[in-house]
């Protein structure tokens, strides 16, 4: 019954959804004499932890209990104790772990301490599925920036877009509420300025739960019209305009027109157009809490992400259309994605209406 009963313990970490960054979403389930006796998950950042919410909800029946927990317990103070402390004096005599802690110093620690307290511990149930589970955790807390998802919506034959731009829409409806989905899941949408200007999108939710996310628009001009959707509706405020702060002396009528709407300007000191521009406005951003970014387009955009090997998912919708010429999805990768090996690797596609998900992940030392 391991599987089993890790199943519903990740079940109930997606819960805690984006609200628990900047730690992972983590579940956890006592059981005892073969039925589930407490539940748990890590709510939002600073609460409890799975571990003890599950042995509240549990009470005095904890002892003697075993504890499935998708992540390694913490052995550490920070927000709250270590949840090793806890599952110590509750009396459980065995944790089961989906996966180790990914952080290489601490990694190992909560297993340890367990074992010295005469607690088993074994690891490894629903491993890949777990580990899943702290994707962003796993990039913010390696890397210092935030999780890189590509997505993107295209024609068998690779196009984005007709020749003259238009896009609405290649996917179906049921395709397009699955994105609403992601971007419920997400701290932020980023786009292009070319995106704002030919769409006007909203790049808000509308069609799942969820709260919408802030929207980044990264410009190399600041040529954005005023109307935009992103600087008028009620989510301005959470527009962030991403821009190279060598052009501020340039356009001073253009910044100040963006200063007086109510959305937040972001200068970026590195040359526009390169990877350096890119990996410091990431660094920028992820000071300001934000731990998830969904790209979506345009073209150079995605590329350019592509060309500085900043992705750690892309999410690629193809709909049963041919356009036979248009805008291409990487318009600029050919030199990554030439004819030697491929870089990426996919999970299994998923149908969604009459479209297919393909979502592919960088392979490891690429």
């Amino acid at each position: 019954m391991h599987d089993a009963y890790m199943e519903r313990a990740i079940e109930l970490a997606l819960r805690g959804g984006k609200y628990v960054r900047p730690n992972p979403m983590v579940g956890a389930v006592l059981v005892k004499n073969g039925r589930i006796i407490g539940e748990g998950w890590h709510r939002k950042y600073g609460g409890a932890h799975a571990e003890v919410e599950a042995i509240r909800d549990a009470g005095a029946d904890a002892r003697d209990a075993t504890l499935y927990v998708t992540l390694e317990p913490c052995n550490h103070h920070g927000k709250t104790p270590p949840c090793t402390g806890a599952i110590i004096e509750a009396g459980i005599s065995e944790v089961v772990i989906g996966t180790p802690d990914p952080n290489p110093d601490v990694v190992g620690g909560g297993m340890a301490r367990l074992e010295r307290q005469g607690i088993r511990a074994t690891v490894g149930i629903l491993g890949d599925r777990c580990a899943k589970l702290l994707q962003v955790f796993t990039v913010n807390s390696l890397e210092n920036r935030p999780f890189i998802q590509l997505k993107l919506a295209q024609t068998l034959d690779g196009c984005i877009a007709l020749s003259d731009g238009s896009s609405k829409w290649i996917t179906g409806a049921p395709a397009r509420q699955r994105v609403h989905e992601m971007r419920a899941f997400t701290d932020a949408i980023l786009v292009g300025a070319g995106t704002v200007r030919t769409d006007d999108p909203m790049l808000n939710v509308r069609d799942a739960d969820g709260e919408s996310p802030r929207r980044i628009v990264i410009s190399n001009s600041l040529d954005i019209p005023s109307s935009s959707n992103i600087l008028t509706d009620e989510d301005a405020g959470s527009t962030i305009i991403v821009y190279p702060e060598s052009l501020s002396d340039d356009n001073p009528d253009r910044i100040e027109r963006l200063k007086n709407s109510a959305a937040s300007l972001m200068g970026i000191a590195a040359p526009p157009k390169t990877g350096e521009f890119l990996h410091t406005a990431l660094e920028s951003l992820f000071k300001i809490g934000i731990y998830h970014i969904m790209v979506e387009g345009g073209s150079a955009t995605l590329s350019s992400f592509v060309q500085a090997g900043l992705f750690d998912r892309i999410d690629c919708f193809i709909a049963p259309k041919i356009f036979g010429g248009g805008l291409r999805s990487f318009k600029a990768a050919e030199a990554l994605f030439g004819l030697g090996e491929n870089w990426l690797s996919f999970e299994e596609p998923e149908m969604i209406g009459e479209d297919i998900l393909l979502t592919l992940y960088p392979k490891q030392g690429n």
